[in-house]
């Protein structure tokens, strides 16, 4: 996977999740509803219409990462990558 700075720290009741330097905090509830719809419909048609805010962000988060990197992301590679960091959320609460 590409060279993303990723990392969790969690309370009792919060996820926050800090990617590159950006911080989205989710209560426990939200991520496990968040990673039933990425695996019902898609990470992209999810947040596209549930969670646009979010979906900014997250793409926000990759432009600035193509930015900075000799090894920019292309459009089909975002929303796999995408989605494994945040599966790989749940490995690590």
């Amino acid at each position: 996977m590409r060279d993303f700075n990723s990392r969790i720290q969690t309370s009792d009741s919060m996820i926050y999740w800090f990617l590159n330097g950006n911080q989205m905090d989710f209560t426990y509830e939200e991520y496990r509803e968040i990673v039933v719809q990425i695996r019902r419909i898609g990470l992209y048609k999810y947040l596209t219409f549930e969670r646009p805010v979010l979906y900014e962000r997250l793409q926000k988060i990759l432009d600035e990462y193509n930015d900075s990197s000799s090894e920019p992301i292309d459009d089909h590679e975002r929303e796999y990558i995408l989605e494994q960091m945040i599966f790989d959320i749940e490995s690590r609460i």
